[in-house]
């Protein structure tokens, strides 16, 4: 069930308002800034204290899975071109999940958690062309899934064209 919300709240992220009103997927141009949020695997091990991974999925939302002693855990990247924080807090909030606001890298940013669920966990900025978003996942035990969003965000925005 946390599985299946966790994907739907990152389906609703993926959509931003148009000039017209009207929700339409974001979809990243050739020259995008964000490739996979500027990271490699080893960053994203790194990150969360796996012992390994791989990208599974890529686009405009980029996925990796990784093997740590806790157990699986799912990093997930997205960038939403003309997204707004405000508009990630809002579908966020309406999905029941807890958001703070932070700063990451003299970014505005929220902190997006549930209480229900302490190995989930997500970091999302405003940049200059929308908004990147990390989640993360410990399907074990937990680490700090916060604090791996944070670092993961902090390193996309660090490398920032």
């Amino acid at each position: 069930m946390k599985r299946v919300v966790l994907l739907l709240a990152l389906a609703a992220s993926a959509c931003t308002a148009t000039d017209s009103g009207v929700a339409t997927t974001a979809h990243r141009p050739s020259d995008s800034s964000y490739p996979c949020g500027l990271v490699n695997v080893s960053d994203v091990v790194a990150a969360v204290g796996a012992a390994g991974g791989e990208r599974v999925g890529s686009g405009a939302i980029c996925q990796w899975r990784l093997d740590a002693q806790s157990g699986v855990v799912d990093a997930t990247f997205g960038w939403f071109v003309n997204g707004s924080l405000d508009r990630e807090q809002t579908v966020n909030s309406s999905l029941g999940y807890s958001v703070a606001p932070a700063k990451v890298s003299y970014h505005r940013a929220i902190s997006i958690s549930r209480s229900d669920d302490p190995g989930t966990c997500a970091m999302a900025a405003d940049t200059d062309s929308g908004v990147v978003e990390w989640w993360i996942h410990f399907r074990g035990d937990a680490n700090n899934p916060c604090a791996a969003a944070q670092t993961l965000t902090a390193k996309t925005l660090d490398l920032e064209p």
